[in-house]
C-alpha cells in the first residue's frame, strides 16, 4: 500500500494544483463519517449516504477555477466508491487515503522548495551564456531520490 499512497501522492503534488487545505478538508470529513460509524454507532445505510455526499461534495468542488482538480477527483471517487461497499473496505479505503496524505505534505514540501530555488536558478541563468547554465533541480527525481531507499523495505 506505501509505494501505490507515494506514486498517488507524487502524482498529485506534481501535476495537479491541489492544495494541503484541499485534501486535508476532504480526508477531514472522512474522518468524520468513519468517527460516526465506530465511535457513534451509525448504521452501515447512513454511512454509505454520507459517503455518497462526500462524492457529490467533490463534484461541486470541481466546478470552478481553483476547485478540486480532475485528478484527485479521479482518485477519490472510485476509493469512496470501494468504501461503500463493505465495513471492511471502509477501513481499508481511509487508511490508503491517509497514506496518500501522509506522503502530501513532504512531497509538497519539496516541490515548493524546489520551485522556489528554480526560479532562482532561471533568474541568474538569464544573465550568463546558455552555455553557462547552473542546471535545475528535478522535483520526481529528488523525490524518488528521498522516498526510495524508505519505500524499498516496504
Amino acid at each position: 500500500m506505501a509505494k501505490t499512497a507515494f506514486e498517488e501522492a507524487l502524482i498529485l503534488v506534481k501535476d495537479t494544483s491541489l492544495t494541503s487545505s484541499q485534501f486535508r478538508n476532504y480526508f477531514a470529513e472522512l474522518r468524520l463519517i468513519q468517527r460516526d460509524w465506530e465511535e457513534r454507532g451509525k448504521n452501515w445505510e447512513d454511512i454509505q449516504l454520507a459517503l455518497e455526499l462526500l462524492i457529490a461534495r467533490l463534484a461541486y468542488g470541481r466546478r470552478k477555477s481553483g476547485g478540486v482538480p480532475e485528478r484527485f477527483f479521479q482518485l477519490l471517487v472510485p476509493q469512496l466508491r470501494k468504501a461503500q461497499a463493505s465495513r471492511e473496505s471502509f477501513t481499508e479505503v481511509s487508511n490508503f487515503i491517509e497514506a496518500i496524505l501522509a506522503f502530501f505534505y513532504p512531497l509538497k514540501e519539496l516541490k515548493d522548495e524546489i520551485d522556489k530555488e528554480n526560479r532562482e536558478i532561471d533568474k541568474e541563468n538569464r544573465k550568463l551564456p546558455r552555455d553557462s547554465w547552473k542546471p535545475r533541480r528535478n522535483f520526481e527525481k529528488e523525490a524518488r531520490e528521498k522516498f526510495g531507499r524508505w519505500l524499498e523495505g516496504v
